[in-house]
C-alpha cells in the first residue's frame, strides 16, 4: 500500500528549504507493506491549512493521510473551523485520492482545550465525509490532553519516541484495512 501525506512541520519530511528530514512520523512509517510516496501531498513547518491547500496537487498513492491544524488553533489568531473544514475539503478535492485519512492533531501543551477540541471536530468530519480518522497521538496524550512526560520537546512538537509512537499506530491502521 502507498501512502501520501499533508501536514505541518510534524509530518514534513522536506523542510522549507529543501533539506530532507527522515525524524518524522512519516519516515517511520514505512515499512515493506506501507510506501510513503515522497513527491505526492504537500508538509512544511509553520503551515496552516490553506497553504496545504495551495500547495497540494492530485495523488496517485492508494491512501492520502491529513495530518494537520495545529497552527490553524487558536482564539484570537486561529483560523475560523468552517475555513478549517472547507480547506481540508480542498485538499480531498483536488488530491483526488482513493482513500482518506484524518488524523488527530498531537497535543498542545499551552492549549490542551484547543487541540482536543479540533480532533473532536476531526473526527466527526471524518464520519461525515465517510472518511477514516486516527488519533495516533492517543498513547503520548495524558488525561488532561497534554504530552505525556518525556514525550514533547516543547510543547507542540513530539520527540522522536513520540513520533514512532505515532508512526506505529498510522502504519496498524492502514495496513488492517
Amino acid at each position: 500500500m502507498t501512502f501520501a501525506a499533508v501536514g505541518d512541520s510534524i509530518t514534513a519530511w522536506i523542510d522549507r528549504g529543501g533539506v530532507h528530514n527522515h525524524l518524522t512520523w512519516v519516515s517511520f512509517a514505512e515499512s515493506p507493506d506501507l510506501h510513503f510516496i515522497e513527491n505526492e501531498g504537500w508538509a512544511a513547518g509553520g503551515a496552516k491549512l490553506a497553504e496545504m491547500q495551495a500547495n497540494v496537487r492530485p495523488i496517485t498513492a492508494d491512501v492520502l493521510i491529513i495530518a494537520a491544524g495545529t497552527n490553524d488553533l487558536g482564539d484570537k489568531w486561529g483560523t475560523p473551523i468552517g475555513e478549517r473544514l472547507a480547506s481540508i475539503d480542498m485538499i480531498v478535492a483536488i488530491s483526488d485520492p482513493p482513500k482518506v485519512v484524518l488524523a488527530a492533531v498531537p497535543p498542545l501543551d499551552s492549549h490542551p482545550a484547543w487541540a482536543i477540541e479540533w480532533n473532536t471536530v476531526l473526527q466527526q468530519f471524518a464520519e461525515q465525509r465517510g472518511w477514516s480518522f486516527i488519533d495516533p497521538w492517543a498513547d503520548v496524550r495524558s488525561p488532561d490532553g497534554q504530552y505525556l512526560p518525556g514525550l514533547t520537546i516543547d510543547g507542540i512538537h513530539p520527540t522522536l519516541d513520540a513520533q514512532q509512537i505515532a508512526a506505529d499506530a498510522i502504519a496498524k491502521s492502514l495496513t488492517a484495512r
